[in-house]
């Protein structure tokens, strides 16, 4: 299977031809300053530039300058560590950024950069990031956002290309002002009502669906291999559905369409994992050749979005998961065990359930992990390693809630204690917004903790009542009839099953482990 060359390569032949000289590879390492590492040789005589591995916002200033004072024209951040294009990016040197730009004759101030591919883990594009740009066209991964005005005043931009049938956010509305009359957007199959219903794309006149900006695949596993089974569409599926057994080459092709194609999209619902264990490193890859080379930085899969889990799981090896950046994440109830770093560094969006049954959270398991909401942990919960609850807090002042349903704290392992740490990243108190919830009764025992005592408030709840009772999770929601099958008392009572909540009293219940206000 061969690499597929980067877009913007094929796209500025017309300016590098067949001098090698006047393409640069760059690869970059935490700390590094691009502008030492391209020489002062080439740096305003190169046409086009690779950027590989972790990447600066000082960086954009230098790249700016190559692009305004040099013959840079074409970029490549592909494999460039960064999840957002920051504000005022490539805007033209010339046009002060504290004001608003010109909205007539500003062609005079755009820049010479034509082509760019854009990293894999991006996530959002800053306002006025690419204003007054020479792009001709852009092909956008999987965004969540798009601030305003990131690509106003673009006189040549006449192909834009979306691989995501639902559209990101547009700031304030207008991202696309000024670009040509006959600009096409061009989204995948199905999607047009989605984007010309949203006020973001009201400047496109011309839209365009195509079938292969979001292909779907659906397979039913039978004894052959998924590689073979995508053949030449490994590297340009985005999402798959598999049914039937798979095996862990089948998690190595799902691994080399994540980290090195399109795929951001997987459901495994359907299917029954080899020996019920998700392999440790399932979607970090090291050694796939030829994709990747031996020694070399590992890859991430940083545009899986969506992930659900095989039926009957009991494990998921270390760093599965790890640098994921996960739009939903549901644990299946059957877990035993989860692997050393298996989220580290990921993104957890609402609340982070982890299900009874698990015993030991390793070492490092949510390292620097992002959890927007709350942590829910279970009775079952006995120890836990070095900083696995070691996340990160985002200053947006919200208040993170901790429920643990058992009576006494976890212990730290010896063997998962590298420098005397506990399960917390912050010495020696806890934010202050960090609130600990536990049963009636288990208050003292956590208050005398070295580790959990650093919670500076501890409630004691009756909604947690240190048994398993098949709570996993507590979110307060409102319903009316539903199909759940589990319905349980906040004191762990089962008293219906099916749709029997819409025949029980006004309250508020346990719901697959969720809690409902009726």
């Amino acid at each position: 299977m061969r690499r597929l060359l980067p877009l913007f390569i094929m796209l500025a032949l017309p300016f590098v031809g067949s001098r090698a000289k006047d393409v640069v590879t760059v690869n970059m390492e935490y700390g590094d300053e691009l502008s030492s590492k391209v020489s002062s040789q080439v740096k305003y005589t190169m046409d086009s530039i690779i950027i590989k591995g972790y990447m600066g916002r000082g960086d954009f200033a230098t790249l700016r300058d190559y692009i305004d004072n040099g013959r840079l024209r074409g970029i490549d951040l592909s494999d460039a560590d960064i999840d957002n294009i920051p504000p005022y990016a490539f805007i033209p040197s010339k046009v002060n950024v504290g004001r608003k730009s010109l909205r007539k004759g500003s062609e005079g101030y755009l820049t010479q950069l034509e082509y760019i591919t854009l990293p894999k883990k991006l996530r959002w594009i800053s306002e006025r990031a690419f204003e007054l740009t020479a792009l001709r066209c852009i092909e956008l991964p999987r965004l969540n956002s798009i601030l305003g005005g990131a690509f106003d005043n673009c006189p040549n931009l006449k192909s834009v290309k979306f691989h995501q049938p639902v559209p990101p956010k547009i700031g304030d509305g207008h991202a696309f002002s000024g670009i040509p009359s006959d600009a096409v957007l061009y989204i995948p199959e199905g999607a047009r009502e989605a984007y010309t219903s949203s006020f973001g794309f009201s400047e496109f006149k011309n839209i365009e669906e195509q079938s292969d900006l979001f292909v779907v695949k659906t397979f039913h596993m039978d004894g052959k291999s998924l590689e073979s089974m995508l053949g030449e569409d490994l590297l340009k599926v985005d999402s798959i559905a598999l049914s039937g057994n798979i095996t862990e080459a089948d998690i190595k092709t799902l691994r080399i369409s994540t980290c090195f194609g399109r795929l951001s999209g997987i459901d495994l619902s359907g299917s029954r994992m080899e020996n019920d264990e998700l392999p440790m490193c399932s979607f970090v890859s090291y050694q796939d050749e030829p994709y990747s080379s031996v020694g070399g930085p590992s890859c991430y899969a940083y545009r899986l979005r969506y992930l659900k889990f095989p039926q009957g799981l009991k494990s998921i090896g270390g760093a599965s998961l790890k640098n994921t950046h996960l739009l939903s994440l549901q644990l299946p109830s059957t877990l035993e065990s989860i692997g050393t770093e298996c989220f580290y560094s990921a993104e957890i969006p609402g609340d982070l359930v982890i299900p009874e049954g698990i015993k030991h959270l390793g070492l490092y398991m949510f390292f620097r992990a992002s959890v927007q909401d709350n942590v829910y942990l279970p009775s079952t919960l006995e120890s836990m390693g070095e900083f696995c609850l070691g996340m990160e807090v985002e200053d947006t002042g919200k208040k993170k809630e901790f429920y643990y349903n058992r009576m006494t704290p976890p212990v730290i392992r010896e063997d998962e204690m590298l420098n005397g740490n506990g399960p917390f990243l912050y010495d020696p108190v806890l934010p202050s917004g960090w609130t600990l919830y536990v049963p009636v009764g288990a208050k003292s025992a956590f208050e005398k903790d070295a580790d959990w005592g650093k919670f500076q408030t501890i409630i004691e709840t009756p909604e947690l009542n240190g048994q398993s009772t098949g709570i996993e999770g507590i979110r307060t929601e409102t319903t009316g009839n539903s199909s759940a099958t589990r319905i349980y008392t906040l004191d762990g009572r089962r008293i219906a099953t099916g749709a029997g909540i819409s025949s029980l009293p006004h309250g508020m219940y346990i719901v697959n482990g969720k809690k409902f206000v009726k």
